[in-house]
């Protein structure tokens, strides 16, 4: 057993100090402790494509962590493990997610609430838990992480796994129930990640052009925004029924409006695609330009979606939905 460990920093790899927590170390501690523990036949071959707080973490790391899996040779590796910061670690598995879903071998991504010499940290079961998923040699992209309280390590997908919230500092999952769950080392799957017979993109994509996300809530003035040149889509989530507020010039549908004049498309994430269930609100934004996306999509795979499309001229923004939603 072979495992490519693609380091890039975060709390698995901190320590803390008096400044606070800070970047310390690479995760060997974790590999060295795998083989004295559990088996010591596994290897790992350790690669460090950067180290950062993963709250510093910038699209265009992606190229640098995920592009040259695209074009090298890893038949020599069962299986690749990256461990990663808490904060943005559900945006890199939806990435990931995107450019590596035709691997034939699993891609785990895995992280830490605090630092491991923390009596209390969940370091040393998230990476245990990836390293036994990527023995049962079944493909996919996914995340393994202990929510707090929580007795086993749950198995995320790349295209539901959510965020971690502010006040329980817990993973959420699109779906009724986990992928999968581990415990002292057995994993159970209940499904299986969404997978692609192909590449994707023939390469990384140059992240030049940018996709801005927007979020409602009450008092959202959109006579704010001034997309940059750059920018090349919006994103924005609408509340949970589909809707946002559209009365006024500071209203979605007028700067829905807006943005079709000067070309720039606006994706509208979290619509009821069933005509019944939409509200008069929703069918100004549908009169306004608005390009709706289906509620089943996570904002992390609808912003990392959207994001390759408008950088990669062979996919198209309207098909690449059809992918994660079947």
């Amino acid at each position: 057993m072979h495992i490519l460990m693609l380091a890039t920093g975060g709390t698995i790899a901190s320590q803390s100090s008096q400044e606070g927590i800070r970047l310390a170390q690479k995760p060997l501690p974790l590999c060295h402790r795998y083989r004295e523990e559990v088996d010591p036949a596994v290897e790992f071959t350790l690669r460090t494509p950067y180290q950062i707080l993963s709250e510093n973490l910038d699209p265009r790391r992606w190229e640098t962590l995920l592009g040259p899996l695209l074009t090298e040779d890893l038949s020599g590796f069962d299986g690749i493990l990256i461990t990663h910061g808490s904060d943005t670690l559900s945006y890199t598995a939806a990435m990931a997610g995107w450019i590596l879903g035709h691997l034939s071998i699993p891609v785990v991504l895995t992280a830490a609430d605090k630092p491991l010499e923390h009596p209390q940290s969940n370091g040393w079961e998230n990476f245990r838990a990836a390293v036994e998923l990527i023995r049962t040699g079944t493909p996919g992209v996914y995340v393994t992480y202990r929510n707090p309280g929580e007795e086993m390590v749950t198995v995320f997908g790349w295209e539901e796994i959510l965020q971690a919230d502010c006040a329980l500092d817990r993973f959420g999952f699109q779906s009724p129930t986990p992928l999968g769950q581990a415990l002292n080392g057995k994993v159970t799957l209940a499904r299986l990640p969404r997978r692609w017979n192909a590449p994707l993109c023939p390469g990384f994509p140059v992240l030049n052009r940018k996709v801005l996300q927007l979020l409602c809530y009450p008092g959202l003035d959109l006579r704010q925004i001034q997309p940059r040149p750059e920018t090349a889509a919006v994103l924005l989530r609408l509340y949970h029924s589909g809707t946002a507020p559209v009365e006024g010039e500071g209203g979605a549908a007028a700067f829905l409006g807006r943005m079709e004049r000067i070309g720039v498309p606006c994706y509208l994430l979290g619509s009821k695609l069933k005509k019944e269930a939409r509200y008069v609100t929703a069918y100004e934004l549908s009169a306004g330009g608005g390009k709706f996306l289906s509620h089943r999509l996570t904002p992390e795979v609808a912003y990392c979606g959207l994001l390759l499309a408008v950088n990669q001229p062979e996919l198209d923004p309207e098909d690449i939905w059809k992918r994660v939603l079947g």
